[in-house]
């Protein structure tokens, strides 16, 4: 019966950064759903994947959800692919405490290159540091600037922006 406790107890910290990144999901998605009118699957809620399929906010924007599932990993956006640098920790007799980095290559799924108007990129959670490589120079990137045609946005910008479309409106 310990066995037993130790493995749910094992499998439960392996999971919180996935539980963390579907609560945060969830709240942005809550937010959104009060303040406009979003259309989503439940797929974008539930099923948190480096790239989203993306959601549409009031017939005017397309915003496609990047994850980071840890905060230390390291993004960087290259121009054909993009990669992944994730700390890893070594746990052993000799090895206590020792890091060490793994590198993690893939390629942009097919509805991220399609070119479209008012494409926003957001990152919820946001990773620690992300890189634009597209310049053949490596520089962290911020809110406002573009990437892969997309203009990159954080969840609070991204509502704050929609109440200021709002006010803007019914004035």
């Amino acid at each position: 019966m310990l066995y037993l406790y130790l493995i749910i107890a094992a499998l439960v910290v392996l999971c919180i950064p996935y539980i963390r990144v579907i609560c945060k999901r969830i709240q942005l998605l809550s937010k959104l759903e009060k303040l406009c009118k979003v259309s989503y699957s439940f797929l974008d809620m539930f099923l948190p994947t480096r790239f989203s399929r993306g959601f549409v906010i009031d017939d005017k924007y397309t915003v496609h959800i990047f994850t980071a599932y840890k905060r230390s990993e390291k993004i960087y956006l290259l121009p054909e692919s993009w990669r992944v640098e994730k700390r890893l920790r070594m746990v052993g007799v000799i090895t206590i405490g020792t890091q060490s980095w793994y590198t993690e290559y893939r390629s942009y799924p097919d509805y991220i290159k399609e070119k479209a108007d008012n494409k926003l990129l957001l990152f919820n959670p946001a990773p620690h540091s992300i890189y634009d490589g597209d310049k053949n120079k490596i520089f962290g990137l911020n809110e406002g600037d573009k990437i892969l045609g997309m203009e990159i946005v954080t969840a609070s910008k991204l509502i704050e922006k929609i109440i200021k479309k709002q006010e803007s409106t019914t004035r």
